[in-house]
């Protein structure tokens, strides 16, 4: 296939800008300062580029990668991230980075930073490149672009708009799946320091940490093929906090609700297989009384979860703890963060943080302890503070947390009182 579109973490259905990497008139035209692209290998990868793009991208023999970049809270943007072919008889690949410019932020990918040629070594930096690398890098580009100008001009090159030419844009023409009758409700939790970080209109972005983040070579041909992106994890209880295994979610983190409307880059895992491995090398480290556990068994704790991953669409049931894995940017017409009055209570054993939404009157477990001293008092009311504010909505410590560290406080400043009245302890 000459064209392939990379799967990545920043996968989503909606329309996102494409980046060209050469001058097409008034859009995105690369300015000669920028940084990125003063390097000798810049106007020959260009040159390749619009030649391509002449030609309708889908061209034998040269396979064309196109992929997916995320600039945080200027949103995504898609380019061509690698382009390989052969060059009298050696195979030859160039990759391309992402990187913005120009005013607005304008998305542009930068110039391209890798080039292999069989077995020749070039330096990752073209600017460390000899004369004999450019002269030969020359050489290639120039040989496949006089190639490329001799084949006739997609008619559909020329239709052009944000999002790429029409030979482009149907690379990115995915079909969504939508969603099927019943499927329940999700709840997810977001980093508060993540809130400024998101695209216009997006909810969730994929902040709840890597798949996998260990593994073996033995194991990569059972793990899905997305095992190193990010994803948001996801429960149908709001009272579990769905994470991959390694990822904790953080106390100050805010409640999601998902309703999806499309099943696309939507998984589920059987979280209670990790459980099963972690169990099993447990017993194996204490029966051979070890410290610790060997690289192969943190493997396979690490993607016992993982190695159950399908896709919702396909999911038949029979997970004991499934955890949904969210792969893609989640809009606003998707999920959205719960907000409600925030309330911090004691009763007796256990401080709790709690809200209550204000559009469903679902009430949100936020945090709890059960080693309520005053300092782990005083925590829940941070916690419970901070997200107020986070969410600004109402905030409210009940009298029962109020009195319970009166009475501590109390407590401890009698005791710090004896022991002053007592005096130092006598020596030996």
């Amino acid at each position: 296939m000459p064209v392939k579109v990379v799967a990545s973490k920043e996968y989503t259905l909606r329309s996102a800008p494409f980046a060209w990497g050469f001058d097409v008139g008034d859009r995105r035209a690369i300015t000669p300062g920028d940084h990125d692209l003063a390097r000798p290998i810049s106007a020959p990868s260009r040159m390749l580029l619009e030649r391509l793009a002449r030609a309708g991208w889908g061209v034998e023999g040269i396979e064309v990668h196109l992929s997916i970049w995320n600039t945080g809270d200027r949103g995504l943007f898609r380019y061509v991230s690698r382009v390989e072919g052969v060059h009298e008889g050696k195979p030859f690949s160039l990759d391309f980075k992402g990187s913005t410019t120009g005013e607005q932020w304008r998305f542009i990918p930068g110039a391209a930073e890798r080039f292999t040629l069989g077995d020749a070594k070039f330096p990752e930096d073209s600017r460390k490149w000899t004369q004999d690398q450019m002269d030969l890098f020359e050489d290639v580009m120039l040989s496949v672009s006089a190639k490329l100008a001799k084949l006739p001009a997609s008619p559909f090159a020329r239709n052009i708009k944000e999002t790429g030419d029409a030979n482009i844009r149907r690379f990115f023409n995915t079909p969504a799946i939508p969603v099927t009758a019943g499927f329940p409700v999700l709840y997810c939790w977001l980093p508060t320091d993540e809130i400024r970080n998101r695209p216009p209109g997006s909810v969730l972005t994929g902040h709840g940490g890597r798949l996998v983040s260990e593994s073996t070579p033995e194991d990569y041909a059972l793990l899905p093929e997305r095992n190193f992106d990010t994803f948001d994890f996801a429960s149908t209880d709001i009272a579990v906090k769905a994470d991959q295994g390694t990822w904790t979610v953080r106390e100050t983190s805010l409640p999601v609700e998902v309703r999806l409307k499309h099943l696309n880059e939507i998984y589920v895992m059987d979280m209670a297989v990790r459980d099963d491995a972690r169990y099993a090398v447990t017993a194996a480290i204490r029966r051979d009384r070890r410290k610790e556990a060997s690289r192969e068994e943190r493997s396979a704790i690490q993607t016992a979860a993982a190695k159950t991953m399908v896709p919702v669409a396909r999911y038949a049931g029979g997970f004991r703890k499934p955890v949904y894995c969210i792969g893609r940017h989640l809009l606003e017409d998707e999920a959205r963060i719960m907000s409600g009055r925030v309330t911090v209570d004691y009763d007796g054993t256990v401080v709790s943080v709690t809200l209550v939404d204000k559009k469903t009157g679902v009430l949100v477990p936020l945090f709890s302890n059960g080693n309520a001293g005053v300092g782990m008092l005083k925590h829940a009311i941070d916690v419970g503070s901070q997200i107020a504010a986070t969410i600004k909505h109402g905030f409210e410590v009940t009298q029962a947390v109020r009195d319970a560290i009166w009475k501590r406080d109390e407590t401890n400043r009698r005791r710090w009182e004896a022991e002053q009245k007592a005096g130092p302890a006598p020596t030996m």
